[in-house]
């Protein structure tokens, strides 16, 4: 699986691609739709709601490219020496850094 975890939300609900899924804290999922952010048993929202943990980007060619710039963005921005390559797994940590 080569979906990007984070834990910090990095811009507005409704900027996320669809198919982006928010994880709540106590199980169960919010998934982007054309319409707003649909729960895993099928109510549709307009943003997740305030519970939850992780968001995970889904892994398709555009998504993976506007990750990569997004990666490169951060990497230069905070001086990294290492840009990272798309398709490995990321984990953006609170702090900022990034995991492999």
């Amino acid at each position: 699986m080569n979906n990007k975890v984070s834990f910090k939300q990095e811009r507005p609900w409704n900027e996320y691609p669809l198919g982006t899924k928010v994880h709540a804290v106590m199980g169960g999922y919010w998934e982007r739709v054309k319409l707003g952010w649909k729960w895993c048993t099928g109510a549709t929202f307009p943003t997740p709601g305030g519970d939850w943990l992780k968001i995970e980007l889904p892994t398709d060619e555009k998504t993976e490219c506007l990750r990569y710039s997004l990666m490169q963005k951060q990497a230069i921005h905070k001086s990294a020496t290492m840009i990272p390559r798309p398709r490995y797994k990321y984990i953006l940590v609170n702090g900022g850094g990034l995991l492999r």
